[in-house]
């Protein structure tokens, strides 16, 4: 659905389906330009519309699970990838980088190193965001980010969020600890294998001047009781804070889930309140 700023709706892309006009389960969207990518299929396609909605390529993902997030930068398309392959017999493989058209440019790593298949599916699903050399991602399971230069990934740059400034991490990562819950060092799946785990990143961006907007958990008080609030860390490439927003809606922090920074570093999110979902600009 397409939407104007206010929330009016403007025009229908695609219907339910499965012949090549159509989405069926679509996971993420991305714009660049003048064309609208989609993640479709489950996380397993690629489809591509124009923005009045003419369709104008797909191409299927092989060999995955799934596909975790979605980038587009410079005409390439970034698909963090979850292969079916044991971790022990997966290169390093984080990131995929296709052309239009589905021809593998690339691949970007390093993965997080886990002992099962279960392990290495939950502590490598990331986000990613760019400025205007760098391609920069951050894990939504473990304490951990990484960033390389678009046209050189080869030097890539990892950085332990625990070893910052920032105590939501080393907080978080205690806590868990202390309740049993998995790591990629220490994985105490059950029978079923269901893994508990702590989820520390809910959205991320990057600006065009390689500010970093990490959305987490901040703990308001002590590890004890796990209290915490919905923040937005602006935050340099090693961790040094910036500037901490709470976003807020008539006085009620929102559960953040996603955000963009729009031209002129205008910021837009998505959250929820009391079990409502809202779309946001905010400062």
């Amino acid at each position: 659905m397409k939407y104007d700023l206010k929330g009016k709706f403007i025009a229908q892309i695609g219907s339910i389906g499965q012949g090549k006009e159509n989405l069926y389960q679509p996971w993420g969207i991305f714009i660049e330009n003048d064309v609208l990518v989609v993640l479709n299929e489950n996380a397993t396609e690629i489809k591509i519309f124009s923005l009045e909605g003419v369709y104008q390529s797909s191409f299927t993902i092989q060999n995955i699970w799934y596909c975790y997030s979605l980038f587009v930068k410079n005409g390439f398309i970034y698909l963090n990838i979850i292969q079916k392959s044991k971790p022990e017999d997966s290169e390093d493989e984080l990131i995929a980088v296709y052309s239009k058209t589905g021809e593998v440019i690339q691949k970007i790593g390093p993965l997080v190193k886990c002992r099962s298949v279960y392990g290495y599916a939950t502590f490598n699903e990331i986000l990613m965001g760019a400025s205007k050399d760098r391609l920069f991602w951050a894990h939504v399971n473990t304490p951990r980010m990484g960033y390389g230069r678009i046209d050189h990934y080869e030097n890539s740059t990892i950085t332990n969020l625990i070893t910052t400034k920032m105590p939501e991490f080393r907080n978080h990562a205690e806590w868990a600890k202390n309740e049993g819950h998995d790591t990629p060092d220490e994985e105490k799946q059950n029978k079923n294998h269901q893994m508990r785990f702590v989820r520390y990143c809910y959205g991320f961006w990057v600006d065009e001047q390689n500010r970093i907007y990490y959305a987490s958990l901040v703990l308001s008080d002590s590890t004890k009781t796990h209290k915490s609030i919905y923040a937005i860390r602006v935050i340099q490439d090693d961790g040094k804070i910036l500037e901490t927003i709470i976003p807020r809606f008539r006085g009620e922090i929102i559960e953040l889930s996603h955000m963009i920074v729009g031209p002129q570093n205008v910021r837009y999110g998505i959250g929820e309140i009391k079990g409502k979902t809202l779309f946001f600009k905010f400062s």
